[in-house]
């Protein structure tokens, strides 16, 4: 058996009933319209909202979504969850029945039938046990939670009851009613307790509370004369009236100490007792864009169960703000742009997205495919011109705009097209001819004696090509045209008739001037016939004939197929849905209509009507326009519900959606769960897992491995070589414990409680002010465990509160749960005052210290290549990071260098003494690692998922030896924890070395993005708990080039250049720029010479950069020109053509040692065959009688020679000649 579980308005997907978890990718669309109704469960874990676009949403504490259900056949007005958290009360204004939705799923568990008149109020009872109702037909009924049952009814009222409320302990019951009274009951009886009569003078509201202690109910009132909203509170033990309070909605915190009034669109909270004085907060929420003035009534809202906090709601974005610091402290909202128009580019590789002001333009085979087109406010519709050069865009106002596609340039403004009536002037009325050479734009308002509705245009003129005349007095408004395949003919529909237009002979032709109904859209799907679609029905007419073909009635096809239950168009029943629009395929096989929610496909035939043969489901709102790919494989369509999606015509199937959440960032989906989504989007989205009675929350970057596409609709579409990828499904994800709600700080001791699930206890995380310093608190794996934060001092501030977070592992320790937080002000102990030793003072405006390692290997032992350029590097970036450093932190600088000429030696433990020294620094200062030398990547079963930066005691690169890893190599790890050891909170780890990108990728997360999809996910961005920037000069298995043209790494070049002026934050050094700057720039070097070099950064979480130093222009850093690149070099021997003496080897060598200079070289040296800017001699040799050896040699650059050829006389010994060669040659190898 299965079930549909909707999570996200992006995401439908179908999971079977098993016990097994099955995690679920959200999407936090939010809601596509206003929210009309919201609660807060009872223990304040989660929060329930629904919005105008009939979608209920359930939230976790932190704001996040956890899952999105509409049913589909009711419309709701209101929801709330239950005590218990199982089940969702939901009931509409317009039907006398409420139902119980099972919250996990959103179906339905059963109705609650009985009253005979209209439900207008409900409520669970405080334990759960109990739903009241009360209705139109006066009466109240009480029903059991559990099954629906009915328990009793309450009579009484002469009126419709408008509101009921139990009191905190559920023993009392009170009902509000048009009878001017409000009763109160005994819900374990039945028996009427009191009843208080409302002043005549005052209308009854829908709003009544009691206070928690029962003493008082508020009753919302409508002042008689005035027509002034008042709140009334009345006491329950004497009935009379205690006071009038002038406002439009009331509520009491849960434990009495507040009370909330509302009014002019704000929140008033005062204390309970001394409503007489000033409010002690007042809030007002973020409200929604109206064009008219503000209800005064749109703010609404309730206490959080431990009236701590205020939940409030202005019909837009519901909103949580601290009661005692009033600050807000979440939003329950959503990141999506609504879709109105979609269509493809004529090669089927690019798509317009059609937003209510922009064009969105997506390139399928680029990296970030969103290109925004500005300044199309109140835009209609988009389409490419068949040749895709350009893009027509119309407006409201009736105008348009002809734009370049590739940069979105205008180069036509489109008149505005006149109208009789300007205020409803929409120009919603363009086509695009298929054969390229007009279009029509226009709209259904004007007049015969006045400029035309409908034009004809031409892509390439920006005036009118024809007018249509369209008789608009005898056939009423233009409302729908179509463009027949070969251009010559152009239907309209006006209203309830159909009028095709001859191109050439410029007339019209009536087809039928009369039908019963309005008709919609239309579409040519043969070269005379015509689809037009009528209510539920798609009629085709043959238009030259005049005459009807037929019909399909698509109700028909929905009840031959027994799906009544399949359709759904916003809660409205079969009979109420209607065709949106409708689209024929390019190769006249396949025709598509917008059917509510749905698309019927049908399969077009010469010598019959389309017959439908697939349904298009799962929408969560009415479909907006539809369109084809040039090549007829596949269907896109947008909708009200925010998505786009792509079919695969003839598998019939979804093939992928499109989410935009804003100008930059979106989301792709397949059915299978793969996805791939721009960086920022994948910052908010996450995983969901269903385990028992709770929905846990996964982290991306634990599950994206595996679902991660990147470049995947264009894989989907096939203009990838990169096909999609296979996924398989989780039978049973183990899951991290629960951090149990105890988790607490009480005396300096953090007191943690851990809830064991199916997937044991692992290791359990530290983390301090957004670093981890602690990786493993929980050893012993215990459920309850006490940690005495004294030990952790060093890390924590004592000028400010400070963070701890924890997270813990499953016992795998490979997935991690999400954050618990908690703050912590430290209490500065004197000495003498029961502390003996001296406290701890990280004080932070206190004058910071700046801490520099720096490491420089140049030689290693026989077996490894020497660098000669690291040390230099090492030495150069030392002296430019301590000079900077003084000019901002004055003489508390501190250097380590460590470099194989110049410094204490690169050993690993001259090392790890280094990071040990510098322990001693505070959380508020600075620290600087740079490393150069060799690096190499190892991992058990050759994974190669560890860096390792090697010293100059490892006698060969092979990391298989452990001993030898452990003794000559620093692995990431280490570096991790060696850096993590360092209180300070500032850290930049430079590291230009070949493979260091996995110690990038181990730290944290990066930016950069690869074109190869399975190197992008392990270049995802995200951010780490490191604490550190880290930047490497390559990628993680790619080579980071130190003999480089100017003698210097690229990385290192590319630092100092930015350092002397190219990222400067106006003088002072600041760590992103720098990083993204040579980020950038090593990239540019690597490709002048003809190589490919990537590096990676990673970034700690919350993006904060800092500065090193400053350079106000005295530091002198001498970066050198730019050397010749010389490559591989051809000689043979004349008339063998052979190279007997090896003379090529021997002058490719010479050219090598020249460059092993360094800075001193005169070129850069690389081992390729050629390259158009690359230096290479040629030549031909031959033997002589003194057995001397007679060279002839060229100089290219390129293929172009450079000078005269030379001859080169000399030895019979291939080195002898080579240095003849070369000093021969170098006056030629030179820039210009």
């Amino acid at each position: 058996m299965w079930k549909t579980i909707l999570f996200s308005s992006a995401f439908l997907l179908t999971v079977w009933k098993t016990a097994a978890q099955k995690p679920v990718l959200v999407i936090p669309t939010g809601h596509s319209s206003g929210v009309v109704s919201f609660s807060c469960s009872a223990d304040g874990n989660y929060f329930l909202t629904l919005g105008g676009d009939d979608l209920i949403k359930l939230w976790n504490k932190k704001g996040q979504e956890l899952k999105t259900f509409r049913s589909p056949l009711q419309k709701y007005d209101w929801v709330q969850l239950s005590p218990n958290n199982d089940f969702i009360l939901a009931s509409q204004r317009r039907n006398s029945d409420a139902w119980v939705l099972k919250s996990r799923s959103g179906e339905l568990a059963f109705a609650l039938k009985g009253h005979s008149g209209y439900i207008e109020c409900e409520s669970y009872s405080p334990d759960g046990q109990w739903i009241a109702t009360g209705a139109q037909d006066s009466t109240a009924i009480l029903w059991n939670a559990k099954d629906g049952t009915p328990i009793r009814r309450f009579i009484g009222h002469t009126g419709i009851i408008t509101a009921l409320a139990f009191s905190s302990d559920g023993k009392w019951l009170a009902t509000l009613s048009y009878d001017k009274t409000a009763k109160i009951w005994e819900t374990s009886t039945g028996n009427l307790l009191k009843t208080l009569q409302i002043d005549v003078r005052h209308e009854i509201g829908n709003e009544i509370h009691f206070s928690p202690n029962g003493k008082l109910i508020s009753v919302k009132c409508l002042g008689y004369f005035n027509n002034q909203e008042q709140i009334s509170l009345w006491s329950t033990e004497t009935g009379e009236n205690v006071r009038d309070l002038e406002g439009y909605s009331f509520c009491f915190s849960p434990d009495g100490k507040w009370v909330c009034l509302f009014k002019e669109a704000k929140a008033f909270v005062y204390a309970a007792d001394r409503m007489d004085e000033e409010p002690f907060r007042t809030f007002q929420a973020t409200f929604p864009p109206l064009d008219g003035p503000m209800p005064t009534s749109i703010l609404n809202g309730a206490f959080l169960p431990d009236s701590k906090g205020i939940f409030l709601n202005a019909w837009h974005i519901p909103e949580v703000y601290d009661l005692e610091t009033g600050k807000h402290r979440l939003s329950l909202k959503g990141y999506v742009i609504p879709v109105k128009s979609v269509s493809f580019s004529p090669d089927s590789r690019q798509c317009l997205f059609g937003t209510e002001v922009d064009i969105l333009k997506l390139d399928f085979t680029a990296g970030d495919f969103i290109k925004r087109f500005k300044g199309q406010g109140g835009l209609i519709d988009s389409r490419y011109s068949p040749d895709g050069r350009n893009i027509i865009s119309i407006t409201e106002d009736c105008t348009g705009t002809i734009s370049d596609a590739d940069n979105g340039e205008p180069l036509f403004q489109l008149e505005q097209t006149p109208c009789t009536y300007p205020i409803s002037s929409y120009a919603r009325i363009l086509e695009v001819s298929p054969d390229g050479q007009y279009f029509v734009r226009g709209h259904g308002f004007g007049n015969k004696a006045g400029p035309p509705m409908l034009g004809i245009y031409q892509f390439s003129n920006e005036g009118i090509v024809d007018s249509l005349l369209f008789p608009f007095e005898e056939f009423g408004e233009p409302e729908q045209v179509a463009i027949s395949m070969d251009g010559k003919q152009i239907a309209v529909l006006a209203e309830a008739k159909l009028l095709v237009w001859d191109v050439n002979m410029r007339q019209w032709d009536v087809i039928f001037d009369e039908h019963q109904y309005e008709l919609g859209s239309i579409a040519f799907y043969g070269k005379d016939k015509l689809a037009i679609c009528w209510g539920d029905q798609v009629m085709f007419w043959d238009i030259t004939q005049k005459q009807s073909l037929g019909a399909t009635w698509l109700k028909e096809y929905y009840l031959g197929k027994k799906d009544l239950n399949a359709f759904d168009w916003m809660g409205t029943s079969l009979e109420e849905a209607n065709l949106s629009d409708i689209a024929c395929s390019q190769n006249g096989k396949w025709l598509a209509t917008a059917y509510g929610n749905d698309i019927v496909l049908s399969r077009c035939a010469e010598d019959k009507l389309p017959e439908p043969v697939h349904v298009f489901k799962g929408r969560d709102y009415r479909v907006t326009q539809i369109h084809f790919s040039s090549d007829s494989r596949f269907l896109i369509s947008s909708s009200l519900d925010n998505t786009v999606r792509i079919w695969e015509v003839q598998k019939q199937v979804e093939a992928a959606r499109v989410i935009v959440l804003d100008d930059y960032h979106w989301v792709i989906t397949t059915p299978s769960g793969l996805f791939d989504a721009s960086d920022g989007a994948r910052k908010m989205m996450y995983y969901v897992v269903d385990y028992q009675k709770e929905t846990v929350v996964i982290g991306l970057e634990q599950l994206q491995e595996r679902y991660w596409q990147p470049g995947l609709l264009a894989s989907i579409l096939c203009l990838s070589p990169y096909p999609v990828r296979n996924v398989g499904t989780f039978d049973n994800l183990p899951l991290f414990p629960s951090i149990e709600e105890s988790t607490r700080i009480e005396s300096d001791h953090l007191h943690i409680r851990l809830r064991e699930r199916n997937g044991g206890i692992g290791k359990l995380n530290l983390i301090i002010n957004g670093i981890t310093r602690a990786e493993d608190l929980n050893p012993e794996r215990n459920k309850e465990l006490k940690i005495d934060l004294k030990r952790f001092s060093r890390f924590l501030r004592t000028d400010t509160v400070n963070t701890i977070e924890l997270e813990v592992y499953e016992a795998k320790n490979s997935l991690k749960s999400g954050t618990y937080l908690l703050h912590y002000q430290v209490s500065v102990q004197k000495r003498g005052e029961g502390n003996e030793e001296a406290p701890i003072v990280n004080d932070c405006q206190m004058p910071r210290h700046l801490y520099l390692i720096v490491v420089g290997t140049s030689l290693y032992p026989q077996g490894v290549d020497s660098l000669p350029s690291a040390n230099e590097d090492a030495l150069e970036m030392a002296r430019v990071l301590q000079e900077a450093g003084k000019q901002l932190y004055d003489d508390r600088v501190h250097l380590k260098l460590l470099a194989t000429r110049g410094g204490e030696s690169p050993s690993k433990a001259n090392i790890a003494a280094a990071f040990e020294a510098f322990k001693s620094a505070s959380v508020c200062d600075v620290l600087v690692v740079f490393f150069a030398g060799h690096g190499s990547n190892w991992g058990k079963d050759g994974d190669k998922s560890n860096f390792y930066y090697l010293t100059q005691d490892i006698t060969f690169n092979k990391l298989n030896d452990e001993g030898i890893r452990k003794a000559y190599a620093i692995s990431d790890q280490e570096l991790k924890d060696w850096m993590r050891e360092i209180p300070a909170e500032n850290k930049l780890l430079i590291l230009d070395a070949c493979n260091s990108g996995q110690a990038a990728i181990n730290m944290g997360g990066v930016i950069a993005r690869d074109m190869d999809p399975d190197k992008i996910v392990a270049f995802n961005i995200m951010s780490g708990n490191s604490g550190s920037y880290v930047i490497s000069g390559s990628s993680e298995s790619g080579a980071s080039f130190e003999s480089v043209v100017f003698g210097q790494g690229l990385l290192t070049y590319s630092l100092l250049e930015g350092i002397n002026g190219t990222a400067l934050d106006g003088t002072k050094v600041d760590v992103l720029p720098l990083l993204l700057k040579s980020y950038k720039r090593v990239g540019e070097l690597a490709k002048t010479l003809g190589k490919e070099q990537t590096p990676i950064i990673a970034k700690p979480r919350g993006n904060a950069s800092f500065y090193v130093g400053r350079n106000d222009g005295n530091i002198k850093i001498d970066l050198p020109e730019t050397k010749p690149m010389v490559i591989r070099s051809i000689f043979f021997e004349q008339g063998t053509f052979s190279d007997q003496l090896s003379l090529t080897k021997s002058v490719n060598a010479a050219f090598r040692g020249k460059e092993i200079r360094g800075k001193q070289a005169p070129w850069f040296y690389s081992d390729i065959p050629e390259h158009p800017q690359g230096f290479t001699v040629r030549g031909a040799y031959t033997s002589q009688p003194d057995k001397s050896v007679s060279v002839r040699c060229s100089v290219l650059k390129g293929e172009t020679p450079v000078g005269e050829p030379f001859t080169v006389n000399g030895p019979n010994d291939s080195r002898a000649l080579s240095e003849l060669i070369v000093k021969a040659a170098r006056p030629l190898i030179r820039l210009k």
